[in-house]
């Protein structure tokens, strides 16, 4: 019997070592990881245990990330309303002021209310509640009205001369908030004499839809982060020549609801979205 529970306690080490290190982790320490030692199941086990752990901490810090970015985009406009509130109320003002307040309170009440719509798009994306009343709808008459959106901008087509070739089962509102967000992106990259071209190829069951431009090209370095949320090449925060850095993460997150996929490429002179 003692010869046992020696030996019963020796192969339950790994085991109380393992439960211990994991009591350690909390919440504001993911960081921490579990003790590998030696290569049998317990090892395996660890390993395993720490993988989670790596994807657990990097899912915190993205969440982290997400609200406070969230945060600081919607204090923004809250601030000019405050402000502008305030000093209508500071004294009486002529008509044509008050209209002058209202006009910038409205356009600060706008870009908020875009702003929580593209938030409430990305959280039903991320519980996979995104793609609802799906149908079969042409996808030739979404470019189109995608394209129609930037009524002063010449855009080029290449399609299949088959309109079956460009049907497609999928949410019709948002296939064009996905065209329509890339093509707003590439008109605001690219400048009044270059151009922007939509083509779009079958091939067997999948359809690529590509967005190119001879706009900006976008650095190397920025590549890898382009689709995250609120990134922005330019580090600043303003938004006066751009938008809250949401529109290609609502595109991949489309795409992905979808069943496809969206890539980004750039060189000199040229810039691509393509999107199967």
């Amino acid at each position: 019997g003692f010869v046992g529970a020696f030996l019963t306690g020796r192969a339950l080490l790994p085991v109380r070592t393992l439960r211990h290190a994991a009591d350690q982790i909390q919440e504001e320490s993911l960081s921490h990881r579990l003790p590998v030692v030696g290569g049998d199941e317990f090892a395996g086990l660890a390993e395993t245990i720490n993988d989670m752990l790596d994807r657990l901490e990097r899912a915190f810090r993205q969440q982290a990330r997400f609200t406070a970015d969230a945060s600081h985009e919607l204090r923004t406009p809250l601030t000019v309303l405050r402000g502008n509130i305030s000093l209508a109320l500071a004294r009486p003002r002529s008509a044509e002021e008050y209209r002058e307040t209202l006009e910038r309170v409205h356009q600060a009440t706008e870009r908020m209310s875009g702003l929580v719509e593209d938030l409430l798009l990305l959280a039903r994306a991320d519980a996979s509640q995104l793609l609802t009343d799906a149908e079969e709808v042409p996808l030739s008459e979404i470019l189109i009205t995608a394209a129609e959106a930037l009524h002063e901008r010449a855009i080029t087509f290449e399609l299949p001369s088959e309109e079956a070739d460009l049907r497609v089962y999928g949410n019709h509102r948002l296939l064009i908030t996905l065209f329509t967000n890339l093509l707003t992106n590439a008109h605001r990259h690219t400048p009044a004499e270059g151009a922007i071209g939509i083509r779009a190829v079958r091939h067997q069951d999948s359809i690529a839809i590509t967005v190119h431009d001879t706009g900006e090209e976008i650095p190397p370095e920025h590549l890898p982060h382009i689709l995250d949320r609120f990134y922005r090449v330019d580090d600043s925060r303003s938004s006066g020549s751009g938008g809250a850095g949401l529109g290609l993460a609502i595109c991949q997150s489309i795409a992905r609801a979808h069943g496809g996929s969206l890539e980004v490429h750039s060189a000199p002179g040229e810039g691509t979205a393509a999107i199967r």
